[in-house]
């Protein structure tokens, strides 16, 4: 009941859900605990082409391939970065899910996510995290509405009269 009621909640609804796993889509799990495997084992409900989980911990990396992902990682591997953009041609993933909670780790996530990608963060931080967005930004993260805005500017549902200054 504890991992029903806790654990997979969190690794669906804060994980997958929030990191918009889709189908055909790489994710990212760094953390191979209970709530980085929940989130590894819902995140495979939505298809996704790729999952790879990352640690530190060989028996939970161990624990998280028996349960399905397709790839794990070793985070202290000397060529572990060159390993992760291999599976992903260096673009970068998706979907990129924290389930650790340390700043180090939070840094790794924001390598990690790739160009209109997805950042979900589960882990619980007992210390300050730094969000870079001076790297982020022109990543276009969590920008999943473009196409529909696109749409409703053409439909003439949206108007891009809100400029209200001009050089």
């Amino acid at each position: 009941m504890v991992v029903l009621s806790d654990s997979f909640p969190t690794g669906l609804e804060c994980g997958t859900l929030n990191a918009n796993v889709q189908p055909g889509s790489s994710v990212a799990i760094v953390g191979a605990g209970p709530v980085g495997i929940a989130a590894m084992l819902t995140a495979k409900l939505y298809s996704p082409y790729q999952i790879v989980v990352i640690d530190k911990d060989e028996k939970r990396l161990e624990l998280a391939q028996k349960f399905g992902a397709d790839k794990i990682i070793n985070v202290q591997s000397f060529d572990a970065m060159e390993q992760l953009d291999s599976v992903v041609d260096g673009r970068g993933f998706d979907s990129v899910i924290e389930a650790v909670g340390a700043s180090n780790t939070f840094d790794l996530c924001q390598k990690l996510v790739g160009p209109g990608g997805s950042l979900a963060n589960i882990g619980v931080h007992g210390k300050q995290a730094t969000l870079d967005l001076d790297k982020l930004w022109d990543r276009n993260i969590n920008t999943v509405t473009i196409s529909t805005l696109l749409k409703l500017f053409q439909s003439g549902r949206l108007s891009p009269s809100l400029v209200t200054h001009r050089k």
